[in-house]
């Protein structure tokens, strides 16, 4: 059973957005990174998701130790995807601290809470990871009930990836490893 991503890249697609971004900054080849070479193709139970179940496991036990911080983790997530992205601001309730420092952006209420409900959805959409339907049920549904936000564009979910991992490791620190690295970014493509 060989991986198609093409196939795979095609089960992905939105169906609230139709398609996927196919820009130069990221064509669909690379929506996720190759398996790890380890892995074998028999250890694949749903061809949709590039992980094998045994990384499946790894990362649904991983993610506990997000969850116990995911308020501090979807905070210095949105931090740092503000700080490269600073037109973004006024999409969010918390916009007024667009010229505050760093300290100030991490400690904002409105922040903090959106960030922790962003983290908690991460979360849910993770733990269904071995039920492929799920699994992209959630991502569908995330997507639609983003395709109604004013100014939203679906290419801005493409923006959360290096914050969103940037974020992972801080909270995870040296249970961040390069297994782990290659697990999320197969799961943040995929989201």
């Amino acid at each position: 059973m060989r991986m198609d991503l093409q196939a795979a890249t095609k089960a992905m697609r939105c169906l609230c957005f139709r398609a996927r971004s196919d820009s130069a900054d990221h064509p669909i080849a690379s929506v996720a990174p190759a398996p790890l070479k380890d892995s074998t193709n028999a250890e694949y139970d749903d061809p949709r998701i590039p992980l094998t179940k045994k990384q499946k496991f790894i990362l649904t036990k991983n993610w506990k130790g997000i969850a116990r911080d995911v308020t501090e983790t979807g905070a210095n997530m949105f931090v740092k995807m503000l700080s490269e992205n600073t037109d973004y601001y006024q999409m969010f309730a918390f916009r007024g601290v667009a010229r505050g420092t760093k300290e100030e952006q991490l400690g904002d209420e409105k922040l903090r809470s959106h960030g922790e409900t962003v983290m908690k959805l991460i979360g849910d959409i993770i733990c269904n990871i071995e039920d492929g339907d799920k699994f992209f049920s959630s991502i569908e549904q995330s997507g639609r009930n983003h395709a109604y936000k004013k100014h939203f564009q679906p290419e801005m979910f493409w923006k959360m990836e290096q914050p969103f991992l940037f974020a992972v490791k801080l909270t995870l620190g040296e249970r961040y490893t390069d297994n782990m690295d290659h697990i999320y970014k197969v799961v943040i493509h995929l989201m």
